[in-house]
């Protein structure tokens, strides 16, 4: 990585032109002032922004008015592009420009322009209504969007989905579509209902958040408090993965969680052709339960061969041992319709030779797991840190964080780590900061948070609360019920 490089965090802008409407071009590479890319795994398109000096009254003999094109290619020196199946390692892209801002003015004849910017793929999405009859997986009804409707010519990273589906598409966009495919799809591989539908620098990808997981970590980042070097000259690799500053973003909430579902809740299914009543229940500590032969555990660590165990303790909350996933408060009640309760098919709804080949909104196979889950990993344990850039780090990939255990010296535990932000962290969403005048030079930045959804020690519990702190044991205060006297004085 070294090779051609002079320092850690450099970027090569190798293109950055304004396409107008009339087909009249200028690249404003020498001019740029900052350049701002966003991507997520909560995103369906990349989103942007660029601020660039303009001498020569662009904005009005161009002009700029939001309906341009963007191109930019921006590489770290030393990588010239290519990468594992296809994986781009270069930052090589078409943009559209949908907004112009207000201009500031720097000094008489120049001001300071910035325009956002979107995935082309968001104008053709905004143009292209969909109304037609859909079969066949959520994954090849997704690659369908993708390759026919809106024709991407990027990397699309498909996982397959089971069961196959039909969907009337009532004039609706195909990002629509494709949402309406995730919030239902279940792995193949791995059951789970966790799939992600979003935009990365490398292309589109429709696969759950276990198939993230699966993934060799991309990067390390620790603490380091001095620059590192080797024989005298910067070490760059140490350098990317020093961590520049950090913020822990973690906001458990145990009361919101017990209602939304987080811990335990329960799903009622009225099957009308079976004239059946299916109950489902979810808890959430089922997952970490070793001693069932049926608990399946599909966190971060598990795929990374760490101890993997619940982010909440198992502690009781009374005399009977009861916990936050004892007690379903959220409940759901929905109405299906199967020819068959094994194979899960639809009564509703038969092919052309009348047989009964789709599967119907099966419930029971994602709401619960999957509001739970998603619930678990916005509460999370959360890190929001700062590094230096390089142009192939993703939203989705997975890196090792290690951050120093804070007051280690005070406590009989030396060890050096924080016992919850260390290991493998999923990283949720990255912002991409391109400065041409850094402290070194033109300087790349990455602002990225990072997620996680389990620790590798078992937290400590009782399995029924102690009566010195269970209040239904202390004395109970008067009851005052009586306010007026019968006379005022």
């Amino acid at each position: 990585m070294s090779e051609g490089m002079s320092y850690a965090g450099e970027f090569v802008l190798e293109k950055c032109e304004i396409v107008a409407c009339g087909n009249d071009r200028v690249d404003v590479s020498k001019e740029l002032m900052q350049l701002d890319i966003y991507e997520s795994i909560d995103s369906p398109l990349l989103q942007g922004n660029l601020v660039f000096t303009d001498n020569f009254g662009l904005t009005n003999t161009m002009p700029i008015v939001g309906q341009e094109i963007l191109r930019l290619k921006i590489r770290t020196p030393s990588t010239m592009g290519g990468g594992d199946f296809g994986e781009e390692k270069i930052i090589d892209r078409q943009f559209y420009i949908n907004k112009v801002n207000s201009a500031k003015s720097l000094k008489p004849d120049v001001q300071a322009v910035s325009v956002e910017f979107v995935s082309m793929e968001g104008i053709r999405n905004n143009r292209n209504i969909v109304d037609r009859i859909l079969t066949g997986t959520y994954s090849s009804i997704a690659k369908q969007m993708l390759k026919s409707d809106l024709k991407t010519k990027k990397t699309v990273f498909v996982e397959e989905s089971s069961g196959i589906k039909k969907i009337v598409a009532n004039e609706m966009t195909p990002i629509d579509i494709i949402h309406q495919c995730k919030k239902e799809a279940v792995s193949k591989e791995n059951g789970q209902p966790t799939y992600r539908f979003f935009e990365t620098l490398t292309g589109f990808h429709f696969r759950s958040i276990q198939s993230m997981y699966a993934t060799e970590s991309a990067q390390q980042y620790t603490i380091v408090e001095n620059e590192t070097t080797v024989d005298g000259r910067p070490d760059f690799m140490a350098e990317y993965a020093r961590i520049r500053d950090y913020n822990i973003n973690r906001n458990p909430d145990t009361m919101s969680g017990t209602v939304t579902g987080q811990f335990s809740s329960q799903l009622t299914v009225h099957d009308i052709f079976n004239k059946d009543i299916i109950t489902t229940n979810f808890n959430y500590f089922d997952q970490f339960d070793f001693l069932k032969p049926e608990a399946q555990n599909f966190t971060i660590n598990t795929y990374h061969g760490k101890g993997a165990n619940s982010m909440y303790s198992k502690t009781a909350y009374d005399q009977d041992g009861s916990n936050l996933g004892s007690t379903s408060v959220a409940k759901y009640v929905t109405s299906v319709s199967f020819k068959d309760q094994a194979t899960g098919t639809d009564a509703s709804l038969t092919t052309g030779d009348g047989k009964y080949a789709f599967q119907a909104p099966n419930h029971q196979r994602w709401l619960l797991g999957g509001k739970a889950f998603d619930e678990s990993l916005r509460n999370g344990y959360v890190l929001d840190l700062t590094a230096l850039g390089h142009t192939y780090m993703r939203a989705g990939q997975v890196v090792t964080i290690n951050i120093p255990r804070p007051s280690r010296a005070k406590q009989p535990d030396k060890s050096p780590l924080n016992r919850f932000y260390q290991g493998p962290f999923l990283v949720e969403a990255i912002h991409h900061n391109f400065l041409p005048d850094g402290e070194n030079g033109p300087t790349h930045m990455m602002f990225m948070r990072c997620v996680k959804d389990c620790v590798e020690e078992e937290l400590e519990f009782v399995e029924e609360l102690p009566q010195d702190v269970d209040d239904t044991f202390f004395e109970e205060d008067p009851l005052v019920e009586e306010f007026y006297q019968d006379e005022l004085a």
